[in-house]
């Protein structure tokens, strides 16, 4: 049963118009909210009840998705209603924060494969049960040879030659980068974990571009399955954001009191801070502002 409270992603306000189609009949509304799911708000839309299915288009920031009602409720002349999405969960990094994207997939325990696109490059997600157990990319830069060179495991002649193998016979270069001695065997697992976490890290990096939650089994067979701290992932990914605006949105006024969360799902485990970060986590306690907290922790006397 769904009901207001049962969207896991982030819920981004916004005020926007909105059109609902439910058969022939077409209602204008605003959207007061959206995520995985819509809220928005009717002056006339009796038609609009739970379990009815509707096309919804968003005009700002731009959507169209197939919904369903889920609940409604009669505020004085208005009728708020929440819908959600019978499609595929999509849309642009540009409405849609990564980090919030992996959260919410991470508290929903989803399992599929998260799409991201910008341009020619396309990056995949492999998600099971809301763990991020793999990832893959066409970038060049993402390749294992490349990622190995640039942190220095490999030298530029031995990559070199890697290629050049990995171009006649086809095998995978982990294997042709251990039969050219290059890695021990133990060593490769390491490699292309390595590798797989700077895939996952450099998608937050980018700001235009498209992604589309395709739920479903996993091609397991296909997949070397680690166990990846998608905490640790998410909370290293988040300090590589340039994004002004989805850090205005992620970041409460600087007046704002700061205190720990004491709900389980709200903590992230397995995470791995810096000492600057351990220096601002140690003055969040209840009573410290946002501005105060930041203040302290850039003193060289804290």
């Amino acid at each position: 049963m769904y009901s207001e409270e049962k969207r896991h992603f982030k819920r981004y306000e916004v005020q926007s118009e909105c059109e609902v189609r439910l058969g022939t009949e077409t209602y204008k509304g605003r959207i007061v909210d959206y995520s995985d799911g819509i809220g928005a708000v009717f002056e006339n839309a009796q038609q609009l009840v739970p379990g009815k299915q509707v096309d919804i288009k968003v005009f700002e920031p731009e959507m169209e998705i197939k919904g369903e009602v889920v609940w409604v409720k009669k505020l004085g002349n208005e009728l708020w209603a929440g819908f959600r999405r019978l499609d595929d969960f999509q849309g642009s990094l540009r409405n849609f924060a990564l980090a919030d994207l992996l959260i919410g997939l991470q508290k929903s325990k989803r399992t599929g494969i998260l799409w991201v696109e910008s341009g020619s490059i396309v990056k995949k997600v492999y998600i099971k049960n809301g763990a991020m157990i793999y990832a893959s990319s066409n970038a060049k830069e993402d390749r294992l040879g490349k990622i190995l060179l640039k942190s220095g495991k490999i030298s530029l002649e031995d990559y070199n030659k890697a290629e050049s193998l990995f171009r006649k016979s086809g095998e995978k270069l982990g294997k042709i980068l251990v039969d050219i001695g290059c890695l021990k065997p133990k060593e490769t697992f390491f490699a292309v974990r390595h590798q797989i976490e700077q895939i996952l890290l450099s998608l937050f990096a980018i700001e235009d571009g498209s992604f589309k939650f395709l739920e479903g089994p996993l091609p397991v067979e296909e997949l070397i399955t680690l166990q990846l701290s998608p905490s640790d992932i998410i909370y290293r990914g988040i300090k590589k954001v340039n994004n002004v605006q989805h850090i205005k949105q992620a970041t409460p006024g600087l007046g704002a009191v700061l205190e720990i969360s004491t709900s389980p799902t709200n903590i992230f485990q397995d995470v791995v801070l810096d000492e600057f970060d351990k220096r601002i986590l140690s003055h969040i306690d209840g009573t410290c502002s946002l501005n105060k907290i930041l203040s302290l922790s850039l003193s060289n006397d804290s």
